[in-house]
């Protein structure tokens, strides 16, 4: 392996310094240059930021580790809590999960006599305590699996949950410290279920179809986007009994909070502190202040016509996009100039990539349609 070679970006120090022509010119000629070429130019723009303090644009780092190379696509992958496992579906409904402490490899089956048993996952979430793990499947089912101690299975069988939906189920998110799992298809609401029982708790109904759901660090808000580009927060009532907010949110008059409109919105997240709803629309990355009756904030610096699919950082400093050929772009988001700046060029896979920060945001998790699973040393 390569070693690599290590320049530590000062993000930002001067945020009052202007942008300089240098760092968007290399950003521009970068998929045409060989590696030699390229790294002088590295070095050369070290240099003339260092009086400006503005980030340089750092060397591709090699994937900390190669997890999977499978005959089919990665389509969805997600890290647990802790940052102890990862867990990947792929387009032939196969499900791995890996430990990071002594890289195990576990295959999860699925019941052989369901006649859906090979069909494409789509979304995967481990929940907040590490108890289970889901995966959303296109066969409209979400299958889950209950984890004992050091993320061992604890049945050879999942469990299938059957919703109102008759569509795919292409976005899940769990509730903070509960059991409560909210999954999206397509369908004009969100499904809510209890996991550990389990059991379909009800729906929250939407206008239009639902692109993607994510539920907000603390549990307390639930937000969604639907094809018509329309953010909607639904508040959960902290102070009220679990169970009543919950009913509360699947009511005909939820407290909801409608942010935009436009084009469709996918990839919707939130930022750590949950000031921030994040999503992709019109292949921009666009950020919405949840306080605020302003419009959405529009980062630039992206090559928008490439652009595939984002994740974004736990801090919600740094996103990650990939475009079409596989290259992954990592960027430091820079409020102040609302442009994106790129700090990593992760190369190596071949198709896009679906991606996800581990939550202490030090590794990148990527899987392919050339059906690698990588893991990126970002931090």
């Amino acid at each position: 392996m390569e070693t690599e070679r290590s320049l530590e970006p000062d993000i930002l120090a001067d945020s009052k310094c202007p942008w300089f022509p240098s760092s968007l010119v290399v950003e521009n000629v970068l998929p045409f240059l060989d590696r030699a070429t390229y790294e002088n130019i590295i070095c050369l723009n070290k240099e003339i930021h260092q009086s400006v303090k503005e980030s340089p644009i750092l060397l591709p780092p090699w994937p900390e580790k190669v997890l999977l190379k499978h005959s089919s696509r990665v389509t969805c992958v997600a890290f647990s809590s802790s940052s102890r496992a990862v867990a990947c579906g792929c387009d032939d409904g196969s499900v791995f999960l890996w430990k990071r402490r002594n890289g195990e490899r576990m295959r999860l089956e699925r019941d052989n006599s369901n006649a859906f048993a090979s069909v494409a996952a789509l979304s995967i979430v481990f929940s907040s305590d590490e108890k289970y793990l889901a995966m959303g499947s296109v066969d409209t089912s979400i299958y889950l699996w209950k984890l004992g101690e050091d993320f061992c299975v604890e049945s050879e069988t999942p469990q299938v949950l059957f919703g109102d939906g008759q569509r795919p189920v292409q976005s899940l998110s769990f509730f903070a410290k509960s059991n409560i799992l909210a999954s999206a298809g397509h369908d004009t609401f969100v499904n809510l279920w209890n996991v550990s029982t389990p059991s379909h708790l009800g729906t929250v109904n939407h206008p239009e179809k639902v692109e993607s759901i994510a539920v907000s660090p603390d549990g307390e808000s639930l937000a969604s986007s639907t094809w018509d580009g329309t953010v909607r927060v639904f508040a959960i009532d902290n102070g009220a009994d679990r169970a009543e907010a919950i009913a509360a949110l699947m009511s005909k008059n939820p407290t909801v909070k409608v942010l935009g409109k436009g084009l469709p919105l996918t990839n919707v997240q939130w930022s750590k502190d949950g000031a921030f709803v994040y999503g992709l629309k019109g292949f921009r990355l666009r950020r919405w202040q949840i306080d605020s009756v302003s419009d959405s904030t529009c980062f630039s610096g992206h090559r928008i016509n490439r652009i595939h699919s984002i994740a974004l950082s736990p801090t919600g400093h740094r996103v990650a996009y990939s475009e079409g050929d596989g290259t992954i772009r990592v960027s430091t988001l820079a409020s102040a100039y609302y442009k994106a700046v790129i700090t990593r060029i992760l190369s190596g896979h071949s198709q896009d990539c679906t991606m996800a920060f581990s939550p202490d945001g030090r590794c990148l998790a990527s899987g392919s349609g050339d059906g690698t699973l990588k893991l990126w040393n970002v931090a």
